[in-house]
This record gives structure tokens, sequence and C-alpha cells, in this order.
């Protein structure tokens, strides 16, 4: 899909620019319902030799429908030694009787100087550095989404191309009012998953094409007798289109 293209050079450059200054994060999608109580891990790791601390904040997202005050982070403050992970817990509950739709907060993460100290001209000072401050956007929803009916593909085809490899092609279209992270699964006539592979955040309103090629694994076309569309984020299975 042409907009996941975009998203994925834009998130391939911030993630450059995070790893210089040894920021790492797993995920940048919460995408939970929140009516029902929505909760997710996020791994923050420090590859680093020195110790790294993270003061963490919930601000107003972007949008008209902010979720910002039902948001809870554990821990606030983190810290993660050198060469380890450390999980940062994300709950979020909206009040009852808040209107269905999408919502969003800022995930605000600001590192906290550690001083170091320095011998210099036989006097010891101390030792700091200037850091950016990564603020991810994420959502969440109300209401009962039903990807499993909303959620479509159409124009699905496989064919052969010029390396005689398998090619899959298709539409993806989201008639929810909420996004959610896409990854499709092939199954061969035997139930084996016999390759996979993740599409991207399948945004509300959203159609387009997309096209890609298929592992090795995948020696013929017929092989594959089933297309599962599951939530790349829960890793749960959303709908199975039998070919």
């Amino acid at each position: 899909m042409k907009a996941h293209k975009k998203i994925y050079i834009i998130c391939l450059m911030f993630g450059i620019f995070m790893s210089s200054f040894a920021f790492k994060i797993d995920s940048t999608d919460f995408d939970q319902r929140i009516d029902t109580g929505g909760y997710k891990e996020f791994t923050f790791e420090n590859n680093t030799e020195q110790t790294i601390r993270y003061k963490f904040d919930i601000k107003k997202g972007n949008s008209d429908k902010d979720m910002s005050k039902w948001v809870t982070v554990y821990p606030k403050v983190m810290n993660i030694p050198p060469l380890e992970k450390r999980v940062l817990k994300v709950h979020a509950k909206s009040p009852e009787n808040s209107k269905v739709g999408e919502y969003s907060f800022k995930l605000v993460t600001t590192p906290l100087v550690i001083p170091t100290l320095r011998e210099e001209k036989g006097k010891i000072v101390g030792n700091s550095t200037i850091s950016f401050v990564p603020s991810i956007e994420m959502k969440g929803y109300v209401g009962d989404a039903n990807f499993k009916e909303n959620l479509l593909l159409t124009d699905s085809k496989f064919s052969l191309n010029e390396n005689k490899k398998v090619e899959y092609s298709a539409t993806i279209e989201n008639k929810s009012f909420a996004g959610i992270e896409v990854g499709l699964k092939f199954v061969s006539w035997n139930g084996n998953i016999i390759d996979g592979k993740w599409i991207g955040r399948a945004n509300s309103g959203i159609k387009e094409k997309f096209k890609f090629e298929l592992s090795e694994k995948v020696k013929r076309i017929d092989e594959i007798k089933e297309i599962v569309i599951y939530d790349a984020n829960s890793l749960v299975n959303i709908k199975t289109i039998k070919l």
C-alpha cells in the first residue's frame, strides 16, 4: 500500500534518528478497544554501555477525540541498565457512555540525564548531555469495530513474476471506524502456515492496493488454500478466506 510505504519510510528514518540517541521501542501503536479496558506492553531496549533513565507522560493527541485522561502507564520512571530491556505497561479505560469512535493520545518519553563525573585539570566536574524527547501519537477506540465484517480483501490474485516467484496482490479496505495493524498468513491444504506477511496499519476508511513476493517456501500457487487476516498487534486471527 502506498500510504503504508510512506509510513514505513518515515518510521525507518525515525528509527535511525532514535537509534543514534539510544532510544529503541518495539512498537509505536496502541490500537486497543478502551471501553472494555485496553492494555498493551511496550519494550524499551538499551543498546548502549550506560544506564538510561526515562520519564513517561501522557499528553493530548492531535485528533478531536482525546483519550489522554483515560490512560495510565507503569512505571512512570524507568531505569534500563546497559544492554538490557524493560517493559512499559499502558492501560486505558474510557468512562461509561463514551461516544463510539477512534481516540488518540501521545506517549511522551523524556530522557532523564544521569550525571557522570570526570577529572579535568585536577578537578572533578560533572558531565551531562542534551537529549531529544520522543512524542509518539497512539490510538484506541470505543465500541465494536467488527473487523471481521469490516476488513475486506478484494481483487485478490496470485501470479508468477519474471523470476518465477509467486506474487500476491489485493486491495485492502477498512470500513470500520478504527484503524488496525494487519498481517496475512498463507495456509496450505494440510493446514500448515507456509508464509506470512505484515501489511501495515489499515486506517479507518482506507482502500488501497498492495503487492508483494512470497517466500521461496511457496513453490506453486495451488499450494495455498486459505488466507488468514490477523491482528498484527495481538496476533489474533480476524477472519479466514478460503480459496
